[in-house]
């Protein structure tokens, strides 16, 4: 628990409260003593590290009776912790950052250790668990394992870090190599073998570093009494090397390593889906991530927060952003919108059928995401026809979309329900030829960071924004674009309204899954009209991507930023109502 809490920077270690969850069955002769055992263990522990356990939950009936036999749960306590952050853009992930250019430092607060009972290799390869499993020996290394790390952190001297908990030394490392795309050519000696060293799951850090910061660190590490050693550097080669005591145990490439990773995922996606083929769906999946290259932006513009002046102004073009039963994105969107200097307000669909909000006071329509109706029948179809089968309010939207200083978008949910209303490609299409949205051809749920490419389009949402490499957040089950009609598509395409397409991280326009998460034909991720007032989106670039802070993963070059490109839809919406 704490060496994955390490690599988020918070106040101070004795700020850490945890959780407790007990699943024991102490009615049972002999298991009340251990679970005695058990918690005078965990006790003096915590007050050794000098955090405290506020809560959690006992489940103690962890017996039953099978006709004349006791089953016993395996004993267990689950312990999970929290602390504050004063900074949440302070952390390290796991990935390398520097491929060719670091070096990996192993932090051993077991002091050499390398006990395997218990590790997932004794399992996967004895069926037995062993007879010793790790310990914590030495807490006051522990703790200051814990300082340093976080000292570390606050100064910028790791790239990137990972704990040796789930697998061991070796599985630790490879998972920094998959994540960074790239090679490790390590070179270790120990008193154990090299099968022990490499996976034993005994308490401990590795580090990556830069040469500049190596020696300082080593330095606080080791004058405060905690092992700590250089054991390999990073390459920017598809190939992971590992020699132990002089002998070569290890030499494969990266992407061999990375695939057998994967496998056990594939399997749970096959068994999860509801593809036709199942099989050949994670297949793709799996073979095209193993192949993928690190991903290239570009932003052929500075993204630049809102002026104070205009965030301070009073009345700034009144923004509707509607929501219905089960809706739960309107929260982020208004924020985007407030940050862009329009003036959002929060309407429920009862609103509007109740006649306390009328779309005459408001300039900006807005569907944000969520999952409106529970996707019952079909995502977005519910909230649609609350709209489109009421008169007043469809005669309301009508009023609306007439006036040419008027704006719509919808993202995700949003975007199935503008579809589902004509209000793209264009309006008045015959309500069997109008696209809409159907299932992912993977047939399950997708949530997953995307590449996105935003083309020269009409969108008044995206002026001055062609070009733009960006990754986003996409969420949902029923995000492929589906044309009924081949003419809708293919003027569609003529007119250049499909202002987004899903892109490979060389920024191609692509159908490979799961770079297309749904399917959607000419990758496509978003549609505008001939006079760009009405846009819509699967992925959520604006509602959930606006800040770095929330992008799945960045490159270096972007990582000052104070927003990311996406903020500019709704800047330029605001834009709009301004030269109007």
């Amino acid at each position: 628990m704490l060496t994955n809490i390490v690599w988020a920077l918070i106040t101070d270690l004795r700020d850490i409260k945890c959780s407790a969850n007990w699943m024991w069955a102490p009615k049972v002769k002999g298991e009340r003593a251990a679970l005695y055992d058990a918690a005078t263990a965990v006790r003096d522990l915590m007050i050794a590290i000098n955090i405290a356990i506020d809560g959690g939950k006992d489940s103690l009936s962890m017996a039953t009776y099978v006709v004349n036999e006791v089953v016993i749960s395996l004993r267990q306590l689950v312990i999970g912790a929290y602390a504050p952050c004063p900074d949440i853009t302070k952390f390290v992930t796991p990935d390398i950052k520097r491929p060719g250019n670091s070096h990996i430092i192993l932090v051993d607060p077991s002091k050499g250790q390398a006990r395997l009972g218990g590790s997932a290799f004794a399992h996967v390869f004895s069926g037995q668990i062993g007879n010793e499993s790790p310990n914590i020996e030495y807490a006051d290394l522990l703790v200051k394992t814990f300082q340093l790390t976080q000292y570390f952190i606050s100064h910028n001297m790791i790239l990137s870090g990972h704990d040796r908990s789930d697998g061991g030394l070796m599985v630790a490392l490879a998972e920094m190599a998959f994540g960074g795309n790239c090679g490790l050519l390590l070179d270790m000696s120990g008193e154990h073998s090299s099968i022990q060293q490499m996976l034993a799951e005994e308490v401990g850090l590795v580090y990556e570093v830069e040469s500049k910061y190596e020696g300082q660190i080593l330095s606080l590490l080791n004058d405060s009494g905690v092992p700590a050693k250089v054991i390999g550097e990073t390459t920017p080669h598809n190939r992971i090397s590992l020699r132990y005591n002089g002998s070569e145990d290890l030499n494969m490439p990266m992407t061999s390593l990375r695939w057998q990773w994967m496998l056990t995922s594939m399997y749970l996606e096959v068994q999860q889906s509801k593809a036709e083929n199942p099989m050949a769906i994670a297949m793709e999946k799996y073979e095209t991530l193993n192949a993928a290259n690190t991903p290239v932006y570009n932003i052929p513009f500075s993204p630049k927060p809102t002026a104070p002046e205009i965030l301070l102004k009073a009345n700034n073009y009144p923004t509707m952003v509607l929501r219905d039963e089960g809706t739960n994105g309107y929260e982020e969107m208004i924020v985007a919108a407030r940050l862009a200097g329009l003036d959002p307000v929060n309407v429920h669909m009862t609103d509007i059928l109740n006649g306390l909000v009328d779309l005459d006071d408001f300039l900006f329509l807005i569907i944000p995401g969520g999952f409106s109706h529970m996707d019952v029948p079909q995502s977005g179809k519910g909230f649609a026809s609350k709209i489109k089968f009421n008169k007043h309010v469809w005669e309301m939207l009508q009023r609306f979309i007439s006036r040419p200083n008027t704006l719509t978008a919808g993202i995700c949910n949003g975007c199935q329900v503008n579809t589902l209303l004509g209000l793209v490609p264009w309006h008045g299409i015959d309500p069997d030829k109008q696209p809409r949205m159907i299932k992912n051809r993977s047939g399950m749920f997708e949530s997953n960071w995307v590449h996105l490419k935003v083309n020269d389009s009409p969108s008044v949402l995206h002026r001055d924004m062609a070009g733009t490499i960006f990754g986003a957040w996409a969420a949902h089950g029923e995000g492929q674009f589906y044309f009924p009609d081949r003419e809708v598509f293919n003027r569609t395409v003529e007119q250049k309204l499909i202002t987004m397409q899903y892109v490979t991280p060389e920024g191609k326009p692509t159908q490979k899954y799961p770079f297309n998460p749904n399917g959607s034909p000419y990758a496509i991720a978003g549609l505008t009209t001939p006079d760009g007032r009405h846009t819509v989106c699967m992925p959520h670039p604006i509602d959930r991507s606006f800040y770095p802070w929330q992008c799945q993963w960045l490159p270096d070059k972007f990582k000052g930023l104070e927003v990311t490109p996406w903020l500019k839809m709704y800047q330029n919406a605001r834009k709009f109502f301004e030269e109007y």
